[in-house]
């Protein structure tokens, strides 16, 4: 049986703890549909059992924290802790990342009484029966807020940036391709948002698609000097100076005393095309 993967450190969103934020590992078992997760001491360690999550609350209340990069020494399957399945309302997420959450000892619950089944069965004839869709018509899907929509494709990016890193190149590149086919909900304030991504890739060697994300920022904001800098840059890193010029002239034009873009055309004007390798193109 497969292991559960490992998708790393993330703490609990929206959490009101005096002593600040707390964290745990996470790793996701595909084949149970469901995570398993370890809270850890401030210092990183992991402290108490692993525990079962359910995947619908994971995605809604944990928070990737892509900056910390301590590891486990542990692969975990879900089959191994499913005495130990927890589901955490809101109001216990404090008693949740302030320390292990211990199994409830038996017989601590009373089970429920004929009456209590009684009224739960009356409560649920009460209610309508969902309302199938036409044959062929979509499940209209809710629309994220911008903000919401930013926080969750940054999230899924530093996922994909982390298993490119890892070793996990093919996977992390058909990830990248997704996220940088976005559209529905993506409006002008998005531009940083992919221009972080371009960054990153850039640093990473991922040269085209730094350049796609930097194109998507200047299609959100044409008239930003700094964004159309952005694809001069990457065209000069990978050898294409034609576009480099282009570019730069544009940012030049929207912002003529850009100093970053000055520099380029200055360094340009000195080099020989012969000079500049360009670089790999992923």
């Amino acid at each position: 049986m497969a292991k559960a993967q490992f998708l790393g450190v993330y703490s609990l969103r929206s959490t009101k703890n005096a002593s600040g934020k707390r964290y745990c590992f996470v790793w996701q078992d595909n084949a149970a549909k469901t995570c398993v997760f370890q809270c850890l001491t401030p210092d990183m360690k992991p402290t108490g059992k692993p525990m079962l999550l359910p995947l619908e609350q994971f995605r809604r209340d944990f928070t990737l924290e892509p900056g910390i990069s301590a590891m486990p020494d542990i692969d975990p399957l879900a089959a191994d802790y499913r005495g130990t399945a927890v589901s955490v309302p809101i109001s216990d997420k404090a008693r949740l990342i302030s320390g292990p959450i211990q199994k409830p000892a038996a017989g601590s619950f009373a089970s429920p009484s004929p009456r209590s089944r009684a009224e739960k069965q009356a409560s649920r004839e009460e209610q309508p029966a969902p309302r199938k869709p036409a044959p062929g018509a979509e499940q209209a899907q809710p629309h994220l807020a911008p903000e919401e929509l930013d926080k969750s494709i940054r999230s899924e990016f530093a996922l994909s940036l982390m298993r490119f890193k890892r070793g996990n190149k093919e996977g992390a590149l058909q990830d990248f391709e997704r996220l940088l086919a976005v559209e529905d909900g993506i409006v002008p304030a998005h531009k940083h948002m992919f221009t972080d991504f371009g960054i990153d890739l850039r640093k990473s060697k991922l040269y085209t698609l730094a350049s796609r994300c930097f194109q998507r920022a200047v299609n959100l904001s044409p008239n930003d000097g700094h964004a159309l800098f952005n694809l001069a840059r990457i065209y000069y890193e990978m050898g294409n100076f034609d576009k480099s010029v282009q570019y730069l002239d544009a940012a030049l034009d929207k912002e003529p005393g850009l100093k970053c873009a000055l520099r380029l055309k200055m360094h340009m004007r000195g080099d020989t095309p012969g000079a500049v390798r360009g670089k790999k193109q992923l």
